[in-house]
């Protein structure tokens, strides 16, 4: 896979300084800044050259990725800003001149997003390549670097002999990069928790939010149900739930379109694999029903019938989240009604569903760092079902089945080292929720990984 094309345009200092409204950077924006000697400041830096020539080898290069890293890091540690390579700027930061770097190709691409997440710590994710190009064919690479969540981000500094392990935080002090200080490191860690605990408030609302939307909150009353003809009361259904919040969300949510989310719902069905034993699959029951627009997303609802007791519902966010379900009213056969039980096979098929999803978000470059995901079932169930050994009939409920306290599980999904680790951290998230009732995916990880993961990075 590629790097992510770039996919929202960016509002950056110059756009500020020069008054510009247009968030695409265009070759008179630049001559603009030069001509205006726009200085260096936290969120700019003019460079002349690519912070990767092609010449370079060994020990220079390492130097030139580690330059690379450090500038990254000090953008990612304060408000982010633009590094625009292709400017040659006079003693003062102010840019003189436009050099052209020439054409910038994929691989070029690829190779400084790998040296800026390997020398980063954690990983700076979210940068974006955007290219200016002239009508007689100069060019320049503007590489934007949002602010980060996960910030304060480390670089390790040239190794010597009095090297022992100490790390650096870069920030952009004006026009300069400085260390933090160990008090402006303790406000970053600080400032980080306090995200962490409103992104994770942010996906149980989310979670909150889809099962609403499905009719599965039981505050929500009673639901009726109609089985062999006869209607009874209970609680409303239990779904199988999976969202997963950005975070490093899409610029410009709004830009999300119906053709958009079709065209993306397309392309993770022509590419999901088959499972040897499939549960119910919110990719493929959802198709069931038209799309429809909500509330800064685009969502297929196919809710659960008398005569037809399954239910899915698929959701994309215009900030890059995803959302999905699935319900079989607890039924697990003809005449085997058990409500209060979810399907072993219906949390594996989510998983592959979430996956292939979450592996085209990352693929079309409309979110570029890890993801919070919540994965479960509506409210806590009386228990795990599983097929026989003999097939698709489900075993009479044993002891081992029924649980308390089952509940839907938190973690992260890794988009930031390649695609096999964002397989491999759904995964284990699924793990973790079968684990309660002392059970295993049908398939290791290492399979799983290699079924979904197709190509890595």
């Amino acid at each position: 896979m590629g790097p992510a094309p770039y996919a929202d345009p960016m509002w950056t200092r110059i756009h500020a300084r020069l008054g510009l409204t247009d968030p695409e950077l265009k070759p008179e924006h630049i001559e603009a800044a030069v001509r205006e000697s726009l200085k260096e400041e936290e969120e700019l830096d003019w460079k002349v050259q690519l912070p990767l020539p092609d010449d370079l080898k060994g020990p220079d290069l390492e130097a030139k990725a580690r330059e690379l890293a450090k500038d990254v890091a000090a953008m990612a540690n304060g408000d982010g800003g633009v590094i625009v390579y292709g400017v040659q700027e006079k003693r003062s930061n102010t840019p003189m001149a436009i050099v052209s770097v020439g054409e910038v190709s994929e691989v070029q691409e690829l190779q400084i997003r790998r040296a800026i997440l390997a020398r980063t710590y954690p990983p700076v994710s979210g940068v974006q390549f955007e290219h200016v190009i002239w009508d007689d064919g100069r060019r320049v690479l503007a590489l934007h670097v949002p602010a980060s969540p996960e910030a304060p981000h480390l670089i390790r500094p040239p190794k010597d002999k009095s090297d022992q392990g100490w790390f650096q935080a870069p920030w952009r002090n004006g026009s300069h990069t400085a260390n933090m200080t160990e008090r402006q490191i303790e406000e970053a860690y600080r400032r980080r928790e306090q995200r962490r605990r409103e992104q994770r408030a942010s996906v149980s609302e989310r979670f909150h939010d889809f099962v609403v939307a499905v009719g599965a909150d039981p505050e929500l009353g009673s639901n009726a149900r109609t089985v062999n003809g006869t209607t009874i009361m209970g609680p409303p259904p239990i779904w199988m739930t999976a969202v997963a919040v950005p975070l490093q969300p899409r610029v410009d949510p709004r830009r999300l379109s119906a053709i958009g989310a079709t065209r993306f719902l397309d392309a993770v069905k022509a590419r999901r694999p088959e499972q040897s034993f499939e549960g119910l699959s919110a990719l493929r029951t959802s198709a069931f029903s038209e799309l429809r627009r909500g509330l800064g997303l685009y969502h297929h609802t196919y809710l659960p019938r008398p005569d037809y007791p399954q239910g899915a519902r698929l959701e994309i966010h215009g900030d890059g989240g995803l959302g999905l379900g699935v319900t079989r009213d607890g039924r697990f056969g003809r005449d085997d009604l058990t409500p209060e039980f979810v399907a072993a096979e219906d949390a594996e098929t989510l998983a592959w569903d979430l996956t292939a999803m979450l592996v085209r978000t990352v693929e079309a470059g409309n979110v570029s760092g890890d993801f919070l995901v919540k994965f479960g079932p509506s409210r806590p169930p009386e228990g795990i079902r599983r097929r026989s050994w003999m097939g698709s009939m489900y075993a009479s409920i044993s002891d081992d089945d029924r649980l308390r306290g089952l509940k839907a599980v938190s973690g992260t999904a890794v988009a930031t080292h390649g695609r096999r680790e964002l397989v491999r951290s759904v995964w284990e998230l699924l793990e973790d929720f079968l684990s309660q009732r002392g059970a295993l995916p049908s398939i290791t990880a290492d399979q799983f990984a290699t079924a979904l993961a197709l190509e890595d990075d």
